[in-house]
């Protein structure tokens, strides 16, 4: 099973794999670590967060401690965190080489530490530097032209020495240029339709001959997920896409599908060291099955998210913006981008896929139809053909009145999904993809996007009253982050009211399926944690139930104290030595003799709360004399060669003998080294044992 820490998981590559990662049955665990700079938003991450699996931490790369703490409780990380804006690194070059170098090199020395089985590390095609002519292989020297390409040939170089010194299995993937879902909009697509689409001008750096290499995310993440299962360690993998444009073409086309012309186009002298051209090999990834998607002229809508900002805000804003909730209808409908988008206009077929996404929220218009078909010129059908050249304000006109704001019916739709779903699931937790059965009425709903947009309208505040109660009788939760919170939170009383002995559950405890332990494990991490601990309310919700929810000690004596305390409460005795008494599988005639030996090293409340169950100090052993000693120790070492069939004794082993700890490794050790001391007697009796002298 997959336990994997995604560095930068809030951001845009990185939250497209962390939803693809969580789609497999052998993901136990995925911990999210992101610093929510101005380009990670955890709202990327959508319904993910309705996942048990996965664990959010707001820290930084840089934070050791919090890396360390991090690292030991995952087997696999892939590693997306970085500053990647190439024109940023121009004016703020140190920040790019502290964050992608000694981030990386933080990263790296910790999963060495701590065992770490794979360690990608996502990296760029931009240290290669351009190149004139040809395509670079894995194997090409790095020449970055740029601080944010030598920033990330540093870090790969770093991750890299890591395998080759300390044998951390480390793979490097190179990227083209990714575009898709979530991107931010610093990078040219989005910045360039948001511009177009509010009637700007956009610029061009010379006459934007610059060549470019374009990867959908969806292909990005496929091929790093091949890597982590299959990528030999030690290696770095070339991942193209099969689209290749200067930025001039791809302007051009979002000119086009802009209903705008090159009036809208200006060029200004070129960057200060503007790679021209990146071209790369990737025959290395795909011998191992990788295949891009070519999107060619027919998936062209699915490189463009139009937006529509209010006045005074920025394109940084855009992502935050109340009208950008809208535009995941139209973006969605975009990406259907041929036949199934001309569907709309016949109202004699079923909806068709990623189409029918309304608005959920959208105020009844004056005069809609009350029924469940809509009808559609002949006009408006020839807007929806996007093969064929169309008037763009004509277009605008009729996206705004059939996917902006469509008509009232398509609220009822969701609200007749929502009810069904309610009553076959008993709840509204509607995964993100999810679409009615045919079976249904409505049938091919995307109910799991329409229900993520009453979330995302409810958060913006903009509601309609009538349709929240509606929601909230279906039992609709609002909060994605309290909905999961409260479902563990449940699951813990249930498991606590049935074990009894309160929250003190094993890491590996579940209630039907359920993770109750990991989950109340994740929850102590966060109590300890300085950077976003748990909040008062969600303290205060654990405590209610188990007061010693989150003990300083650890947890599993914690769990042994409260199985003893109901034994001794139901008028048993604790016996003094181990295989006596078990409970639950704890041995507790064994537990109780440790804590005899170790009294003195526990806390003053554990000793308090011992006392109460009339666990006292055990009084100092009479002291043995050689003879006795040698007797003692001959006996823990018959003991592990009879158990495991010789007498090879780790240096470090210790033996249980009567309860009493034995440092048998270290003792074997010793008589090697005074073996000409020793009489022949000893000699023998070890002998005999298989002792090996040498």
């Amino acid at each position: 099973m997959y336990e994997v820490l995604v560095t930068g998981g809030a951001g845009f590559i990185g939250s497209h794999f962390v939803r693809r990662i969580l789609r497999r049955d052998d993901v136990s665990r995925v911990t999210v670590l992101d610093a929510l700079t101005y380009a990670g938003h955890p709202e990327n991450l959508g319904e993910s967060f309705l996942d048990p699996r996965l664990v959010f931490v707001h820290g930084n790369i840089l934070d050791g401690p919090l890396v360390h703490e991090l690292m030991a409780q995952h087997t696999v990380v892939v590693h997306f965190a970085a500053e990647s804006h190439v024109d940023r690194s121009l004016t703020t070059a140190d920040h790019f080489l502290t964050t992608n170098v000694l981030g990386t090199q933080t990263l790296a020395a910790s999963a060495g530490r701590h065992g770490i089985t794979k360690f990608v590390h996502v990296s760029t095609d931009e240290v290669y530097g351009s190149l004139a002519e040809g395509a670079a292989s894995e194997s090409d020297p790095v020449r970055p032209g740029v601080p944010y390409a030598a920033s990330k040939a540093a870090s790969d170089l770093v991750a890299l020495s890591h395998f080759q010194t300390y044998g951390l299995p480390v793979c490097v993937t190179r990227s083209s240029n990714n575009y898709g879902p979530h991107q931010f909009p610093e990078k040219v697509i989005p910045l360039f339709t948001t511009r177009l689409l509010r009637g700007e001008k956009v610029t061009l750096h010379s006459q934007g001959q610059h060549v470019r290499n374009w990867l959908h995310v969806e292909d990005n993440c496929a091929g790093i997920e091949l890597i982590l299962d299959d990528g030999k360690p030690g290696e770095v993998y070339n991942l193209g896409g099969g689209t290749d444009l200067t930025v001039r073409d791809l302007t051009a086309k979002l000119l086009a599908l802009c209903g705008k012309d090159e009036t809208s186009v200006t060029c200004i002298p070129d960057r200060q060291a503007n790679d021209l051209r990146y071209s790369m090999l990737w025959d290395k990834i795909a011998a191992l099955g990788f295949r891009p998607m070519h999107p060619g002229e027919g998936k062209m809508a699915t490189l463009f998210v139009p937006a529509f900002l209010a006045t005074g805000e920025s394109t940084e804003l855009m992502l935050t913006s109340p009208a950008y909730a809208g535009l995941a209808k139209l973006l969605a409908a975009l990406r259907a981008h041929d036949a199934r988008i001309e569907q709309l206009t016949n109202p004699g077929n079923p909806t068709p896929a990623r189409t029918d996404t309304p608005d959920p929220m959208p105020s009844d218009r004056d005069g809609a139809p009350d029924d469940d078909q809509d009808t559609v010129s002949a006009p408006a059908r020839e807007l929806l053909r996007f093969s064929k050249p169309r008037d763009a304000s004509q277009l605008a006109s009729f996206v705004q009145l059939r996917v902006l704001n469509p008509e009232r019916v398509q609220w009822r739709r969701g609200l007749q999904a929502a009810q069904r779903y309610r009553t076959e699931h008993d709840d509204l937790r509607v995964p993100y993809g999810y679409r009615t059965p045919d079976d249904w009425s409505p049938a091919g709903f995307p109910l799991g996007v329409w229900i993520a947009d009453c979330r995302r309208h409810h958060k913006a505040g903009n509601p309609d009253g009538g349709r929240i109660v509606q929601l909230e009788k279906l039992g609709m939760l609002w909060s994605l982050f309290d909905a999961r919170f409260d479902e563990g939170l449940a699951a813990a009383a249930a498991w606590a009211a049935e074990s009894g002995v309160g929250l003190a559950a094993p890491v590996d405890a579940d209630l039907d399926g359920y993770p109750v332990g990991r989950w109340l494990k994740n929850q102590r991490a966060a109590s300890r944690r300085a950077k976003a601990p748990l909040s008062p309310e969600r303290r205060a919700a654990l405590s209610e139930i188990d007061p010693g929810w989150c003990p300083e000690w650890t947890i599993d004596w914690q769990r042994a104290f409260r199985l003893a305390h109901r034994h001794v409460s139901a008028g048993g005795e604790l016996p003094d030595g181990p295989g006596l008494l078990v409970e639950d599988g704890e041995d507790l005639g064994r537990w109780a003799a440790a804590q005899r030996q170790g009294f003195g090293r526990l806390a003053g409340e554990q000793r308090a709360m011992l006392a109460a169950l009339g666990i006292t100090s055990a009084p100092a052993p009479a002291k043995r004399t050689r003879e006795e000693m040698w007797a003692h120790n001959l006996r823990a070492a018959v003991q592990y060669r009879d158990r495991v069939g010789n007498l090879d004794v780790p240096r470090s082993h210790t033996e249980e003998v009567d309860g009493e700890a034995v440092r048998l490794g270290a003792w074997i050790s010793q008589q090697r080294v005074k073996a000409g001391k020793l009489s022949v007697q000893r000699i023998e009796e070890l002998s005999v044992l298989g002792m090996r002298w040498a």
